[in-house]
């Protein structure tokens, strides 16, 4: 889940995800002098089922438009260590990225002509992109290496002032990715830098804000 959304009886309530990014593929080659395109985070829409088998996507009102950022992190995770929905995670102070979006759960998209199931895409920053791309080749040797040097992803809605929304996300879809595109010999290429992310840990963060009733 993702999104801030004030309840009227439970108050605010605004999830944060955190999660490290793993390699698709160890020894990645890039070759000689790459540019770098663009780097994009996509995260897959998700829902559940109630009872009556109704599918749910998300609570509150997806006409709110939210502000969302990612930020690098600044610590490790471990797949075999315990985090609770109240945990803090340090990030680094630079965005990665800052989007206004309006989730769309429902909506599909068309990526590269091709129509594919609803997903939020988030451009990072380039800076981020050209460390990973221009990144020494001991870095992508081994996952271990990978996340010595890129420890993972924080993404962090802005608390909303009125209605909001959460969203459900499925960050094990193997459409659940972070792109990295790069030119190479006047051709742009795609490299998947984690895919289907079984072994990441990831946690939502999920601290609360009541309101007072008399």
């Amino acid at each position: 889940m993702l999104g801030s959304y004030l309840d009227p009886i439970f108050g605010l309530n605004t999830i944060s995800i955190a999660t490290q990014v793993r390699l698709s593929t160890v020894n990645m080659n890039f070759g000689e002098n790459p540019e770098l395109d663009s780097i994009v985070l996509v995260m897959q829409y998700s829902f559940y089922s109630l009872p009556n088998f109704q599918p749910v996507y998300y609570y509150g009102d997806t006409a709110t438009t939210q502000t969302i950022k990612v930020f690098e992190l600044d610590e490790s995770l471990y797949y075999d260590s315990t985090y609770y929905s109240n945990s803090l995670v340090a990030t680094k102070s630079t965005e990665l990225a800052s989007m206004d979006i309006n989730f769309s759960p429902r909506d599909s998209i068309m990526i590269d002509s091709v129509k594919v199931k609803p997903q939020l895409r988030i451009r990072l920053n380039d800076e981020f992109g050209n460390n990973i791309l221009n990144a020494p080749a001991s870095v992508k040797e081994s996952n271990e290496n990978f996340q010595d040097f890129m420890k993972g992803l924080y993404i962090k809605p802005e608390p909303v002032a009125n209605n909001g929304v959460i969203a459900f996300f499925d960050l094990l879809d193997i459409n659940s990715c972070l792109n990295l595109y790069y030119k190479m010999m006047k051709a742009t290429l795609k490299c998947t830098l984690f895919d289907k992310c079984c072994l990441c840990p990831l946690y939502e963060l999920y601290p609360r804000l009541f309101h007072g009733r008399s």
